[in-house]
């Protein structure tokens, strides 16, 4: 079971949390037996090209929570990410303010920053990463190379997508999400588009 002072820096030094810590430890180990860790991933070395592609942290998110809060609320009728406090009904903003309560060490799958999955040491896992706002020409440099037919597309769990501008968020909602995404927006060049819409919250 997770150390006090882990559940605390997850749930809260107040939470009851007997039931929340075998629920972590349970989504913990299942979304480990479909994963590589970080260190398997570096020991391929030459023997493998890997890639991977990445999305905007902030639309990533909000993806997250459209799936895992809104629609699942009638699709499943329960809530799996309720043992980190997260909940039916509550606000995006809310949500965010949760996650970013939350280290990546402890963080579930859909919302862990994007650097910490594909960074090891500093060093970035992948030889080549590409982003999903411009899938068809960043795929292109993987068809050239190793004549990839281009994956299909599947279905949105989480229902259209939304312009950033679009998104129920204020200022400084945005501004957490910067906070805890400081890495993801770095290494894969999202701080502009992120700087923008700041401008624009701020007008």
């Amino acid at each position: 079971m997770l150390r006090a002072r882990q559940r605390d820096e997850i749930l809260g030094a107040n939470c009851d949390s007997s039931i929340d810590e075998r629920e972590l430890k349970r989504q913990s180990e299942e979304q480990l037996k479909v994963s590589l860790r970080p260190a398997q991933v570096g020991r391929m070395g030459s023997h493998y090209h890997r890639f991977s592609f990445v999305r905007n942290p902030l639309t990533r998110l909000y993806s997250c929570y459209r799936d895992k809060v809104v629609n699942a609320q009638q699709r499943r009728g329960r809530c799996t990410l309720s043992p980190y406090r997260i909940h039916f009904g509550m606000s995006f903003e809310d949500f965010i303010d949760r996650v970013a309560e939350i280290p990546d060490k402890y963080s579930d799958q859909h919302f862990r920053s994007q650097s910490a999955l594909l960074l090891h040491r500093g060093e970035l896992l992948v030889d080549y990463w590409g982003k999903l706002e411009r899938f068809a020409d960043d795929w292109e440099v993987l068809s050239a190379r190793f004549g990839l037919d281009a994956p299909q597309r599947q279905k949105r769990v989480s229902g259209a997508v939304m312009a950033m501008n679009e998104l129920p968020l204020t200022r400084r909602g945005l501004e957490r999400v910067m906070t805890r995404y400081e890495q993801d927006l770095d290494v894969f060049e999202y701080r502009e588009d992120l700087e923008v819409l700041m401008d624009e919250l701020s007008g």
